[in-house]
């Protein structure tokens, strides 16, 4: 191999090399990006199942206490 073609072919080869660095970054970023959007969904998912467990709990417990009321109600019949 002549020092031409060496050269060329090392210069090929780093080309290569750089354009997959190139191309690894670009996905790496889309990766990193999506899942930020991921754990950004997860902690808006957290923050309403919170606000459902709390609607939950005093839904529960005003059927209690109505309850509670319906059978003091009862009871004095």
């Amino acid at each position: 191999m002549s020092t031409t073609e060496t050269k060329a072919l090392k210069t090929a080869i780093t080309n290569l090399e750089t354009a997959t660095t190139v191309e690894d970054q670009a996905i790496r970023t889309t990766l990193q990006t999506e899942l930020a959007n991921m754990r950004a969904r997860v902690s808006e998912l957290a923050d309403t199942i919170t606000v459902i467990e709390t609607d939950m709990r005093r839904f529960r417990e005003a059927v209690a206490r109505d309850v509670t009321d319906l059978a003091k109600q009862v009871a004095k019949r």
